[in-house]
């Protein structure tokens, strides 16, 4: 039951809206979501621990811790580099970020606390150093990363879950919500943790709200914790005041707390390095501050107890000796004597919980088998002196309680003592007489005499009330005591007669420090025993303990065995020297119970209010049964009976049975546990399938009723509904039990019948019935009914082969479709050469044999030697079947021939000699409509194929793999007579390994250079050596475009330059191919070729271009990578770089030019050439400046006046 895990959902809801939400199904509780606030020289002197420290060495070795706060200090702790976190903590932190985008400590509370409780002092030279300061820390991060004071735990279980799978024992939490002693989800989250992982010791703050009562907040208000309220931690005198702000107790439902205190002010360590200001250290108060601290306590207790030889102690073990020891307080806030609800059971001292000063001891015990209701355990003690008080504190971790019970304890346990004189005292009845008033709300019981009278005091713890489990407890004394009367205790009290082992423990404190003690185990069967040493644990403790095993066989002394029979008696006998006298310890000795099945009759049904289940265990007989139907914490137990009223009639035969009736309250999918118990021994089951439960569902059809249809292949069912808004029935139906089941109909909702037809006789159906009501809902499956169809016919024969009319061979596989009821089959046959279905004259059924349907197809032989009818004949063949109810049904086949002559061998193709794949086709000729079938030689069959009607067939093969290979082939008729196989065998090989080509090539070329391409080192490997050749080579060299020789030698010169390649493919005999691709570098070894095109006549003043795009080189990225320099006359040089070139002449004439083209490898030529300039504007006439002459004088004409562009 305890597995179930607890959901716990935060919504924002609408107030008008809470109550809707309160009755949904699955809704156990509606409460706040709270909010979570976060709540060291001097204080170790108050508790002591430095003492611990100094005499006891306890200093936190192997304890790993865990903090839930708001992180801590840079958030990161690698383990291989120093100084990445404050040296307090480094290399021994291990983080987990639960909210925020990082662990590391913005507010600085998570860092303080965890230095309180295991911070080492590597700042302070150890003078802040924390109460463990060698345990390893776990910090669960659970602040944001704005600094804020709140901490953000959604589910408190999953936190402590996280921390126990990694390792933590030890779990402080200075955080919680002020709920003014309320018992909220987070409380329950912790008490359901600690009851499930009973050795989780968790550490709560009591909160900083008082000092006004009742305002311990939550998770503090939590049974199973050890909640802390804060005292004075400036000074050890101080120590002895409450802390005003300490919360204070009690709970609403009454319960003490806190449950101790620890210095909570003035307490100063380490600080986040993130939260600002310098140094290394702070001091605050708070009861966050005390927590850690008392933690750090339950850290060295435990410590003490691991090295005491206490395996695994429990967390009520730390929690008792933590409160055993605790130091009451007179100050201000803490006048009342301890227990109070101001300050517990008092301020947490490590030496009065584990090694007081004499004449004090401290007495312990982990009481892991616990107890029942009705139990007791009883310990006497010897109160030696009257000088120091006796403080007995009992404490036990309680099963989780209900959030809407009033009060919070489940499991009840109490504490009685009796002094020497007779007089009692009650557990936590501290006014006088102490024994009017027994507690009934706290999971711890105390008793404190403070000045006790000496003698004998007898301590008993009983179970008042252990409904939940058997609970176990821890117990630890104070005061001037010892143990001189031996007790001796077997545990457990009943033990299993298979193998079970038990434990005697022996305390006697006459013999501390003896080492060993001896007693002797016997059994009511095994009257000799054994004689049983014990082993002083821890040393010089005055505590025993041994182990023997308990068997129903002969025992093997050497292994401690002791015989016992299912009721024996099992006693541990001590001899006691003083005070003299027998002690002895009993168990008795069970067979242990058995559950066979556990189940109910509704595993698909929907069940709602008024519906009953009937839920039935089966196993051993003559013990007690239980069931329990639970669903989260909702729990529902039914006894069950096996009286012969309740289930099958018949009494003590082993079947326990009885009904849950469901209620209104129940909703939801519910686990179905039972539960076997001979007194302490028990066995629990699951059933296979829920109970599901839906209050909101209509009622399913009931008494549904299944009845065999008389004409067979159907079956009729009846039922009753009671719902007045039926819309219609639906019927499921499966082959299976637990299906899956099928719709088969819709039923209208007046009927209350149905038949079911179309159904296989004698195969077992299974039916549910469900209703749509008018709103529809659907009401889930009523029970489960069941039925077989009663068969009246024979069996169905269909013949598959042979038909009548066939002609059938010498060896004929006859086979038939079949009923699946079918059980035998008989087959016969007659001569009929008339052909009429009878037998000839003179002539008989003929017995071929029995068989099953499993047989089938059967061989017939029918040749005359193996008892067949032989060559030619006609024949009828008789077929009968019987069913599993003896109905039979025959069929005759008539008009059948026989042939046993076989046919000629195959005739074939040529088959390839070498071929390069495992899959052949052959073709040839053999006798139309029959058969060839290719097999290897030595008989292994490759294929078979039919052979047409012209007599050509095709057979395709697979062959194994790659090998030689000789196949032959052979032909059987259309009636399967043969074989007829060919003379000799064919010779294939099969070759699938593709040749090796091998050459070589420089990795560096020049263009233009003749290179031999030499692949005559390339081999092949065949099956065959003949056919182990290279018989083809192919070359593709890339080129620039690709270019392609063949032979084993070639050559070639590559044309262009670059990272080029030459591929070889070679191809073997058998046509395998196989390549081989080399890269070469193919270098410039020759300078381009200019080349121009464009206009080298061009006109006066108009722009013309010309480009060296034709330009040739090896290099055919020429034209990218290659430098183009134009050099033209034009009253001087002009230079232009680049491909193409553009420009313009003003002036007429022939001018010279030239192209320089460089290629990438630095090759060049130079191409000279000129350009003419065409003159195409007219001069420009100028007459001479004179215009007039004399008559008859000479006149001269002068143009030298005139211009022209072009100068000549």
């Amino acid at each position: 039951m305890l597995d179930v895990y607890p959901i716990q959902i935060r919504a924002v809801i609408p107030l008008n809206r809470i109550e809707g939400v309160a009755v949904l199904d699955g809704v156990e509780w509606i409460e706040p979501a709270p909010l979570l606030k976060v709540r060291n020289d001097v204080a170790a002197v108050i508790m002591n621990v430095s003492g611990a420290r100094s005499q006891m060495g306890l200093k936190g070795e192997g304890e790993i811790v865990a903090v839930c706060d708001s992180g801590l200090d840079t958030g990161v702790d690698n383990h291989s580099v120093n100084g990445d976190i404050h040296l307090d903590f480094d290399n021994r932190v291990i983080f987990f970020n639960l909210y925020g985008s990082s662990p590391d400590d913005r507010n600085g509370h998570g860092t303080h606390v965890s230095g309180s409780l295991a911070g080492n002092g590597a700042r302070s030279s150890g003078r802040y150093a924390g109460m463990a300061p060698n345990a390893t820390i776990i910090m669960q991060a659970a602040g944001d990363d704005y600094g804020s004071p709140y901490v953000y735990v959604t589910n408190f279980y999953n936190v402590l879950n996280q921390a126990y799978q990694n390792g933590a024992r030890i779990h402080s939490d200075s955080w919680g919500s002020d709920d003014n002693g309320y018992y909220n989800g987070q409380s329950r989250y912790v008490d359901l943790f600690t009851w499930r992982y009973t050795n989780m010791t968790v550490f709560v703050a009591a909160g900083n709200t008082g000092p006004s009562a009742s305002t311990v907040g939550s998770p503090a208000t939590a049974k199973n914790i050890v909640a802390v309220g804060a005292c004075g931690g400036y000074s050890v005198s101080n120590a002895n005041n409450l802390a005003s702000f300490s919360a204070r107790g009690p709970t609403q439902d009454g319960r003490l707390k806190p449950d101790v205190v620890a210095p909570g002010t003035y307490i100063t360590s380490c600080k986040s390095s993130l939260v600002g200001g310098s140094g290394y250290y702070f001091t605050t108060q708070g009861t966050s501050m005390a927590t850690p601290l008392a933690a750090g306590v339950g850290t060295l207790i435990r410590e003490y107890l691991r090295e005491s030889g206490v395996q695994n102690p429990s967390a009520a073990l730390i929690k008792a000796l933590m409160l055993v020891g605790g130091r009451e307080m007179t100050g201000s806030g803490a006048s009342a004597t301890i227990p109070n609800n101001s300050e517990g059971w008092g301020r947490v001292n490590i030496t009065e919980s584990i090694s007081p000063a004499p004449p004090k001891t401290v007495l312990y015990r982990d009481v892991k088998d616990g107890l029942d209701t009705g139990e007791t355990y009883v310990k006497e003690i010897y109160v030696h002196s009257s000088s120091a008080p006796l403080k007995i504190v009992v404490a036990w971790t309680d099963y989780p309680a209900s959030l809407s019970s009033s009060v919070k304890l489940v499991n009840d346990l109490d504490l009685e003592v009796r002094g020497p004189g007779g007089e009692v005292y009650y557990g936590n009845d501290f006014t006088s007489p102490y024994n009017d008033t027994r507690d009934r709300r706290n999971n711890v019981e105390g008793v404190i005499i403070n000045r006790p009278a000496t003698g004998t005091y007898v301590v008993t713890v009983k179970g008042y009330n252990v409904p939940q489990s058997t609970q176990p407890f821890a117990l630890a004394i104070s005061g001037a005591i010892s143990t001189p009367i031996g007790v001796v205790i077997i545990n457990p009290r009943f033990i299993s007669t298979e193998g079970g082992v038990a434990t005697v423990n022996l305390d006697d404190s006459n013999l501390t420090g003896a080492g060993s003690a001896t007693v002797a185990v016997t059994s009511t069967s095994d009257e000799t025993g054994l004689m049983l040493t014990l082993t002083e644990t821890p040393s010089g403790s005055g505590h025993f303990e041994g182990v023997f095993v308990v068997v129903n066989r002969t025992p093997n002394r050497a292994l401690n065995e002791v015989m016992a029979a299912d009721g024996d008696v099992v006693t541990a006998t001590y001899t006691d020297s003083f005070p003299p006298g027998v002690r002895r310890g009993t168990a008795l000795a069970l067979d242990p119970p058995e559950i066979v099945s556990i189940e109910h009759d509704a595993p698909f049904s929907v069940l709602t209010a008024g519906d009953r289940v009937k839920i039935t265990l089966r196993g051993s007989r003559g013990t007690s049964a239980t069931a329990r139907v639970f669903r989260g914490m909702q729990i529902f137990n039914v006894t069950l009976f096996d009286d012969g009223a309740h289930g099958d009639g018949l009494p003590l035969d082993g079947v326990y049975s009885n009904e849950l009736q469901i209620t209104s309250v129940m909703n939801g999918t519910y686990i179905l546990e039972g539960t076997l118990n001979r007194y302490l021994l028990s066995v629990n089951a699951t059933a296979p399938y829920p109970i599901i439960i839906n209050q909101s569902a209509p009622r399913a059809p009931y008494n549904l009723r299944v009845e065999v249809d008389t004409r067979g292949e159907a079956l009729n069912l009846t039922w009753d509904a009671d719902s007045e808004y039926i819309e219609y029935f639906v019927l499921y139906r499966s082959e299976e039990l637990y299906g899956p089941y099928s719709p088969v109909a819709n039923i209208s909702k007046h009927a209350r019948y149905y038949k079911d037809t179309g159904l296989e006789n004698g195969r077992t159906y299974y039916y549910a019935l469900a209703l749509f009501d008018t709103f529809r809902g659907w009401s889930g499956f009523s029970r489960i009914v069941s039925g077989v169809p009663r068969d009246l016919t024979g069996p169905i024969i269909e013949p598959i082969y042979p038909r009548e009319g066939y002609t059938i061979g010498s060896l004929t596989p006859i086979n038939l479709s079949l009923s699946a009821d079918t059980a035998l089959i008989n087959l016969k046959y007659t001569r009929d050469g008339d052909r009429d279905g009878l037998p000839d004259e003179n002539e008989s059924w003929h017995e071929i044999g029995n068989l099953t349907p499993g047989e089938l197809p059967y061989i017939w032989d029918t040749r005359e030697e193996a008892g067949g009818p032989g060559e030619g004949d006609n024949i009828t063949l008789l077929i009968q079947a019987w069913d599993f109810y003896n109905n039979s049904r025959g069929l005759k086949l008539v008009d059948l021939t026989v042939d046993n002559t076989p046919p000629g061998p195959p005739t074939l193709d040529d088959l390839p000699l070498i071929v390069n794949t495992t899959h052949l086709i052959a073709q040839g000729w053999a006798e139309p409509l029959g058969y060839v079938e290719a097999h290897l030689e030595g008989g292994e069959r490759l294929n078979t194929t039919r052979v047409g009607e012209l007599g050509i067939f095709i057979i395709e093969m697979d062959l194994p793999g790659e090998g030689v290979y000789s196949i032959r082939f052979s032909s059987y008729d259309r009636v399967w007579n043969g074989p007829a196989e060919e003379p000799s065998p064919h010779r294939v090989v099969v070759d699938l390994t593709p040749p090796q080509p091998l050459f070589t090539l420089p990795e560096v070329v020049s263009s233009g250079v003749l290179l031999t391409l030499d692949a005559s080192q390339s081999g092949d490997s065949s099956p065959s050596e003949e056919y182990a050749r290279v018989e083809n080579y192919t070359w593709i060299i890339d080129d620039e475009e690709p270019v392609t020789l063949y032979g084993a030698r070639a050559h070639y010169a590559f044309r262009y330059t670059g990272e080029r390649s030459v591929t070889l493919l070679v191809r073997d005999a058998a046509g395998n191919w196989a390549s081989l691709r080399r890269e070469v570098t193919v270098m410039d070894s020759s300078p381009p070729t200019p080349r121009i095109t464009g206009e080298l006549l061009v006109i006066e003043d108009k722009i013309f271009s010309l480009s060296a795009e034709d330009t040739i080189d090896d290099d055919p990225t020429i034209l990218t990578t290659g430098n183009f320099t134009w050099t033209l006359s034009d009253g001087g040089e002009v230079t232009f770089f680049g491909v193409e070139i553009s420009y313009i002449y003003y002036t007429p004439g022939v001018y010279p030019a030239t192209l320089k083209v460089t290629d990438s490898s630095g090759h060049y030529s130079v191409l000279h050439f000129n350009i003419t300039v065409k003159d195409v504007t007219p001069p420009v006439a100028r007459p001479p400046s004179k215009d007039t002459s004399l008559t008859n004088h000479p006149f001269l004409f002068d143009a030298t006046a005139s211009t022209d562009n072009d100068p000549t």
